[in-house]
């Protein structure tokens, strides 16, 4: 039985630092020495919340502060 791409789950890989890691959504999650038990625990934990959210991205949406132009910025320091 061939699996479909969309339920694949993505690899536990190995950084040349030694520290296991997992891509979701784009972004590099770091999970501690490769091979261990806390390793695969803290990847199985990740997964799951990451299957459990549809997919999406685990970090919270950027709220309105923290995207605020630069230039309101300055010019709210400056008054």
């Amino acid at each position: 039985m061939v699996k479909s791409k969309s339920s694949r789950l993505p690899k536990l890989g190995r950084h040349s630092s030694g520290q296991g890691r997992v891509s979701l959504s784009g972004k590099i999650h770091y999970l501690g020495e490769f091979g261990t038990i806390d390793c695969q625990r803290r990847y199985t934990e990740l997964v799951d919340r990451w299957t459990a959210n549809g997919r999406r991205s685990l970090d919270p949406a950027a709220t309105c502060e923290q995207t605020r132009q630069l230039r309101d910025l300055c010019a709210d320091y400056l008054a």
